[in-house]
């Protein structure tokens, strides 16, 4: 139990980081999101899913993976996520509130599955890997995936909505086959 709250805070820890480097991002690029372009405002998601990818993947590599074993690794993971979900979607409240967005509490339920299953990811990567180094082939391919969901939440039709709806379930898919091969790893050892 100690290690699943550790690992709860951790993502809490992983969340204020990555929002403390995508505002000295943003105060160093002088962006002022309420007038960006389209442009300076996709390169802004962009930074900040690279920034949030790499604090995840650090934190279960130098963190969540002390305090696991195989499928406690993913386990922690997906608390850590929460944890992570939690400060963000805290904030995405506050910006829905000030700002008048338009999202519904299912946006914010998807919000979090996005986060709770990409540190998923990153927790089964670690634990299946022999070398503790940092991954960047798999950064980049769990970046590029939370990017394309964050571009498909700035548009409320059906195929931006059915792509969101893609990306969460490849990432459900692979939490899900990370757990089967964890497991089968852990019988045959």
């Amino acid at each position: 139990m100690k290690n699943k709250i550790q690992s709860f805070f951790w993502g809490i820890l992983a969340a204020g980081a990555a929002l403390f480097l995508e505002l000295i991002v943003a105060f160093f690029l002088k962006i002022d999101h309420l007038d960006a372009s389209i442009t300076v405002f996709i390169i802004m998601i962009a930074f900040s899913v690279v920034i949030e990818e790499i604090i995840k993947y650090t934190v279960i590599l130098k963190s969540i993976d002390i305090l696991s074993f195989g499928k406690g690794a993913i386990t922690n993971a997906w608390i850590a996520g929460i944890g992570f979900s939690l400060v963000e979607i805290s904030f995405l409240y506050q910006k829905i509130l000030t700002e008048n967005l338009i999202f519904d509490k299912m946006d914010m339920f998807k919000a979090s599955l996005l986060h709770i299953l990409t540190f998923g990811v990153f927790g089964y990567q670690i634990a299946i890997k022999k070398d503790r180094k940092l991954d960047i082939v798999m950064i980049t391919i769990v970046a590029i995936m939370h990017f394309t969901y964050n571009i498909s939440t700035q548009y409320k039709d059906e195929t931006a909505y059915s792509t969101g709806t893609l990306v969460l379930l490849i990432l459900l898919l692979y939490n899900i086959f990370g757990v089967i091969v964890v497991n089968k790893k852990l019988a045959h050892e």
